[in-house]
């Protein structure tokens, strides 16, 4: 048997067992979605509308994704996005429906002409936004758990969008 047949095919549909493989692989552990709610609550919640704003200051400073956001209407859209996203940031990430909901957001992108590499450089930005905003006076390993928890759920978000945009793709080419 080949090595790809053992590869849990994130195109085939994520039931329990390989929405599992995934969350392993991304070393999530029992625990992780108390810790997130906790994230949520003391760290992101907060911190929305000053995360949102920081994140368009940066979108709008670099002339590429400028490009993408001549539409007022458009802007205040994706704003309210953004803050929705935050609010719920990392919500039921282990359930299917968030794997597809992720998924979707990649294809759409895709669909919408932003390059990959432009969301995956805004994408790590916001991230970088998040971390800043975890408080300085937590005792280190408080503030290192935190942080290895947005890592891991920031690189599910990051590799299922990237997975969508892949599935848009394949999808266009057999169209």
């Amino acid at each position: 048997m080949s090595v790809a047949a053992n590869f849990p095919n994130p195109y085939a549909g994520f039931d329990e067992r390989r929405i599992q493989e995934w969350l392993r692989l991304f070393e999530f552990a029992p625990g992780d979605e108390e810790l997130r709610e906790l994230l949520q609550r003391e760290i992101v919640a907060p911190n929305v509308d000053t995360i949102v704003e920081r994140i368009y200051g940066y979108l709008y400073s670099h002339q590429m994704y400028v490009a993408f956001l001549d539409d007022g209407e458009l802007v205040e859209r994706l704003r309210r996005t953004q803050a929705a996203y935050l609010r719920g940031f990392g919500a039921g990430y282990a359930s299917r429906g968030y794997f597809a909901r992720r998924l979707a957001i990649g294809m759409r992108h895709f669909r919408l002409g932003v390059p990959l590499s432009l969301f995956d450089c805004a994408y790590h930005k916001l991230g970088e936004i998040i971390l800043s905003h975890i408080p300085r006076y937590l005792a280190a390993a408080s503030r290192d758990e935190r942080e290895r928890l947005l890592s891991k759920l920031l690189r599910l978000d990051m590799w299922l969008v990237t997975e969508g945009y892949k599935k848009a793709q394949i999808q266009g080419l057999e169209a």
